[in-house]
């Protein structure tokens, strides 16, 4: 592609975004691990569920994923919010309560 979004770039093009719809809000509870999630890959092994997820959330959960993410992912994150086609509430809202129940299980346990 001719432009190859850096962090910065995204978050520019996410600021004050809402979620999509109002039960897609479900991933605002991850917030609650930050420190936790910082520490771990996790975000790997949900990697099939978590731009669907994120497609639908705020700003400050994308922001706060995106934060432990390294550069490559960021990149892929940010094209596939540039050119996906619109994702339905329903598969967005699957996705989300997958990524919570990982996370939720990866946190209690540690």
């Amino acid at each position: 592609p001719d432009f190859f979004p850096a962090r910065a770039d995204f978050y520019k093009k996410i600021r004050g975004r809402k979620p999509l719809y109002e039960s897609s809000v479900i991933l605002e509870k991850l917030l609650l691990y930050t420190d936790k999630i910082a520490k771990a890959n996790i975000f790997y092994y949900v990697s099939g569920e978590l731009f669907t997820a994120l497609y639908g959330s705020s700003e400050r959960v994308i922001r706060m994923i995106a934060d432990n993410l390294d550069e490559s992912c960021i990149f892929k994150l940010a094209w596939d919010f540039m050119t996906a086609d619109t994702i339905s509430e329903d598969k967005i809202v699957k996705c989300q309560e997958i990524i919570l129940k990982e996370i939720e299980k990866y946190c209690i346990a540690i």
